[in-house]
């Protein structure tokens, strides 16, 4: 895969660097790998402090690399098990992960007959000499001592049905969610569990965090704050309806439609807020957009989709029962995407129209009999009042005129 320098990248580095991984890398490591690939990964590891994402254009101007000696450099760290690199690709540049491991410590190393065949033949008989000699005191003498260390497969044994790593998924995992459009990696690598203990993070509470988020257009910055203020640190509660109100309160500006690639991938209050000319969506309605979101799990497209069809047929009004009785309907035929939302608004309009034939018919089946029954004589007689009520009527209308 081709590396270019609009590309982005984060760095995932858990494991830390201890002064013998250090020593190890820059001793070992550095005459096998090269100190283009050294002076790299150092630099992915004070890099691995920065939550967001970069242009690989930053580590190209960090260590001084150009973009070939950059790949060969990647190469050589994941040649020795230094990195592992994951990459989602996207339009217009993808976005790279470069996940970290510590090097060897220096006694794993030596015991290693590959890696220090390989430092052997590098450096030469005196220079490994000397490197194993300097590590001094750190390292004592084992060479009449017998290892008894029980072997690997002791421990193994007794495993019976070994999971593979690659099958265990995370409790909660949203960002392939198509109906949220949240970053969750960014969010919880600036949420310290400090301003957002570990207990809270449970899968309600992120999903929740997620459907507002999109709905309200918030970003994994602001989201925090909210989230912040919605703890009761105290107690040690987190007060959902807090969120959901602060949430709620959210103010926008109105966007410039003319520069949105897709209006239906907007926030669903953003784009009910395009359709009232920009202004402020009322509380009511980002109620019911919650409502669509969090209790039907609409994404953002099929929300703007059925914002938009109810407002075209019920003269720009947006009532809640009516708007709830359609989405139901919706969900209740499967409708997921675009296409089927518009295939369901088809149907509609389609047996609106039969419905209505149908009732025009019956007017004029109706009218027709009426009209037979009439020429036959088979209609009603109209009630003829009596002439003392005549005459009263006329007395009463005469004392008007005078």
């Amino acid at each position: 895969m081709v590396i270019e320098v609009k590309d982005k990248y984060r760095v995932e580095f858990v494991e830390g660097l201890s002064n013998d991984n250090l020593n190890s890398l820059m001793v070992f490591y550095q005459p096998l790998i090269g100190y283009e690939a050294v002076s790299l990964y150092l630099t992915l590891v004070a890099e691995a402090k920065n939550p967001g994402n970069s242009n690989i254009q930053r580590l190209l101007s960090l260590t001084t690399l150009q973009i070939k000696q950059f790949e060969e450099a990647l190469a050589f760290l994941q040649e020795y098990f230094l990195l592992k690199v994951f990459v989602q690709e996207k339009e217009e540049f993808n976005v790279y992960i470069y996940q970290l491991h510590a090097p060897r410590n220096s006694q794993s190393f030596i015991d290693d007959v590959v890696y220090m065949t390989k430092y052997l033949r590098t450096v030469g008989q005196l220079e490994c000499q000397t490197s194993i000699q300097n590590l001094g005191s750190r390292m004592m003498d084992k060479s009449k001592y017998r290892d008894i260390t029980l072997p690997v497969k002791n421990v193994m044994s007794d495993v019976s049905n070994p999971v593979v790593y690659s099958h265990i998924k995370p409790i909660s995992r949203f960002n392939d969610n198509d109906e949220i459009d949240f970053d969750y990696d960014r969010f919880l690598a600036i949420t310290s569990t400090g301003v957002f203990p570990s207990q809270f993070r449970n899968h309600d509470n992120m999903e929740l965090i997620g459907r507002l988020a999109t709905i309200y257009d918030i970003s994994p910055e602001r989201m925090v704050t909210l989230v912040r203020h919605s703890m009761d640190y105290e107690n040690k509660v987190f007060k959902v309806e807090t969120l959901r109100s602060k949430a709620k309160l959210e103010k926008h500006e109105p966007i410039e439609m003319n520069k949105v690639k897709d209006v239906y991938e907007l926030a669903p209050v953003l784009f009910l807020q395009s359709k009232q000319e920009g202004i402020e969506v009322s509380n009511i309605d980002k109620r019911l957009l919650e409502h669509l979101s969090v209790d039907y799990h609409m994404s953002n497209e099929i929300i703007n989709i059925l914002i938009e069809y109810v407002l075209k047929i019920s003269d720009n009004r947006l009532a809640y029962n009516f708007v709830d009785s359609v989405a139901s309907t919706w969900i209740r035929n499967g409708v997921k995407t675009r296409e089927d939302a518009k295939k369901q608004i088809q149907e509609t309009n389609r047996q609106v129209r039969v419905n209505n034939r149908i009732r025009g018919y019956n007017k004029v089946v109706q009218s027709s009999d009426y009209m037979q029954r009439q020429k036959e004589g088979k209609t009603p007689e109209l009630h003829k009042p009596s002439d003392e009520l005549y005459q009263k009527a006329m007395a009463t209308f005469n004392k008007k005129d005078e």
